[in-house]
């Protein structure tokens, strides 16, 4: 039967990639078969592994980490078999993998801030690190690299060296940028300060900022992304905005807004563009009655506003205003008005077309209401002071016998006629105490022109109006 299986080693502290080990099982017995296990794996022939020809000598060349085990061997004839106790190799490795993290885990970083930088890596013997700032070894050993209060000099590449006292291997960690960026601020935009003329002059625009880095620029007017055209260019790095030449649609404010990963500031420039002016319109009714008021509107477009003057055909009006009231107009106020807009930056006039103004005479109706109604309101008036009168009506009657009504105004205005009267007669007023004054008797009289060319019959009507 097998009995007394063991495995020794030749060594069992080595270093990957360097040193070759050799193990031999060993077992009492007759007819013995040997295989070799790392851990639950069998170990086959291979270019760093070789077995002796009865396999009982295992040689590993270029050991690898890997190896370590638990290795044994089984041993085993046609009667029994036994099992070697393990054996474990102490395998240096590394370092490896050496990798640097910072704490916070920002890219960016404002000036004052504090940081912490830690370095890992891959090894056996644990490994032993060093810091390095842009390719500069620094006086500082551990695993961690504390940086308080950094500024912007200390941008740039951290590197961590990790060393192994076991293999003697030195390995670097991949350079870690640390950005240190200060807040923008001052932010400020430079713009022409002569006048400007639409068509004559340009402009340039500058934003730069008194602190900080600036990583982009954006150009914005009166709130929308400002975009170059055939007049619009920007500077390679967007720094500076050309307008050439200036037009009036370029009015408005422009802002630049900086940026950098850590702040925005923004700064602003009203820009002022002078023309104009152009589009003069006059606006207002182009028929009117005679008697009525009408206002003619000039307007234009302008910078700075226009003033205004008047002509009325083709002579000057002496009127020096936005508006034009034609007041109680006549048939003298027809004819052709025409507002010439001025501006006096530009030195530029301009005409609008003419405006045809037609008063026509006032209508039938329009005179008969106005009549009416002035009496009316006389009469009542006299009716209210004096408590009691009497209006009187005094009317014919045609020969064909059609009475014309005061209710009708179109039957008293048919063509030809005699004038109607009507009276009113005040007789006495109350006073205060209860008492009455007697009067007179005045009469109110209001001529109408009646539309009946022949008035046969006259007729007398009383109205009395008495007050408690």
């Amino acid at each position: 039967p097998v009995s007394n299986v063991t495995v020794s080693a030749n060594a069992t502290e080595l270093v990957e990639f360097n040193d070759t080990v050799s193990l031999t099982c060993s077992a009492s017995g007759s007819s013995l078969f040997y295989r070799w296990y790392n851990g639950s794996s069998e170990i086959v022939a291979s270019e760093r592994v070789h077995l002796s020809d009865d396999n009982s000598t295992l040689t590993i060349s270029r050991v690898l980490r890997s190896d370590h085990g638990p290795l044994y061997c089984t041993v085993s004839n046609v009667v029994s078999n036994g099992t070697s106790q393990p054996v474990f190799l102490n395998i240096s490795f590394g370092p490896d993998n050496v990798m640097v993290t910072v704490d916070p885990p920002k890219e960016f970083h404002t000036p004052g801030s504090n940081l912490t930088l830690s370095c890992s890596a891959q090894s056996s013997p644990p490994a032993e690190f060093r810091w390095a700032f842009n390719g500069k070894m620094l006086n500082t050993e551990g695993q961690k690299l504390k940086v308080e209060n950094i500024q912007g000099n200390q941008s740039g590449n951290y590197t961590c060296w990790a060393h192994n006292n076991r293999t003697l291997r030195y390995k670097p960690s991949d350079p870690l940028l640390i950005s240190v960026i200060e807040k923008i601020s001052g932010a400020n935009l430079i713009g022409p300060t002569e006048v400007l003329i639409a068509g004559n002059n340009s402009a340039i625009l500058s934003c730069e900022a008194a602190n900080g880095t600036i990583i982009s620029r954006k150009w914005l007017k009166d709130g929308q992304p400002l975009s170059p055209s055939n007049r619009i260019t920007f500077s390679g790095d967007n720094s500076t905005v050309t307008i050439e030449p200036v037009q009036g649609t370029d009015n408005g404010q422009y802002q630049c807004r900086l940026t950098n990963p850590v702040s925005t500031d923004t700064a602003n420039y009203n820009l002022t563009v002078n023309y104009g002016p152009e589009d003069v319109l006059i606006q207002g009714h182009k028929e009117m009655e005679a008697g009525q008021t009408v206002v003619l509107t000039c307007s234009a477009s302008s910078v700075p506003p226009a003033t205004f003057t008047w002509t009325f055909n083709g002579k000057e009006t002496g009127v020096k205003a936005e508006e034009y009231p034609v007041a109680n107009a006549s048939f003298g106020d027809s004819g052709n008005y025409i507002c010439v807009a001025a501006n006096s930056v530009t030195r530029s006039v301009n005409s609008s077309a003419p405006h045809l103004l037609k008063v026509t005479e006032r209508s039938s109706g329009s005179q008969l209401g106005a009549i009416l109604g002035g009496t009316l309101v006389a009469v009542a008036f006299v009716g209210v002071a004096a408590g009691t009168f009497t209006y009187m009506k005094k009317r014919k009657t045609s020969s064909s016998g059609i009475s014309h009504s005061g209710r009708n105004t179109s039957n008293h205005l048919s063509n030809g006629g005699e004038p109607e009267l009507a009276y009113a007669d005040v007789s006495h007023f109350r006073k205060a105490d209860g008492g009455k004054i007697q009067l007179g008797s005045d009469k109110a009289q209001v001529t109408r022109e009646t539309g009946q060319a022949a008035m046969d019959t006259e007729e007398t009507q009383y109205a009395e109006v008495k007050r408690d």
